[in-house]
């Protein structure tokens, strides 16, 4: 029996002496992987908007009896774009339509003023048509320019990226 421990215990021995047992350690190396981000890019966004114009008005009583109105629409385009204006007037009585203008249409360009004018007819005679007779005027054609922004907006994108990993390394 000792003869057999004896063995065990030189072998065991004879083994380590030898250096026949394994070393082991960590080794550092680049691991590639895909990451994601947020890319901007720039697109051009295009609009309509109004031109910017004022608009003043005047009327009065025509005719020997104030039986119809004289209506007067001056426009002044204060935009540095140039566009065709449309225009008309509903007269009521009451709440009523009664009257509506022709419409009427101009171009005017930037900086300038147009003046539309109509005279009612078929009003019925009246001395207080000022009170009387309201009006509602239409714009039926506003001009519009053509205005373009850069916008930044972001896409998903990916790319290879790098990071330090370890491995075991033995011998």
């Amino acid at each position: 029996m000792y003869t057999k421990l004896g063995f065990c215990l030189f072998f065991t021995c004879l083994i380590l002496s030898c250096g026949c047992t394994k070393s082991c350690s960590q080794e550092p190396y680049q691991e590639a992987y895909q990451e994601s981000y947020q890319a901007p890019y720039t697109e051009i966004e295009t609009t309509q908007i109004p031109l910017q114009y004022d608009c003043t008005y005047t009327w009065r009583g025509t005719g020997i009896l104030d039986w119809e109105i004289d209506y007067s629409l001056t426009c002044h385009n204060v935009d540095t774009v140039g566009g065709t204006f449309g225009t008309y007037v509903e007269f009521y009585d009451g709440g009523r339509l009664v009257y509506t203008t022709p419409l009427q249409r101009d171009y005017i360009g930037p900086g300038g003023s147009k003046t539309f004018e109509w005279v009612t007819q078929g009003l019925s005679y009246s001395t207080d048509w000022d009170t009387r007779y309201t009006f509602k005027l239409q714009m039926t054609q506003r001009p519009t320019k053509t205005v373009q922004t850069p916008v930044t907006r972001y896409r998903t994108e990916y790319r290879t990226a790098y990071r330090t990993a370890y491995r075991e390394v033995c011998n």
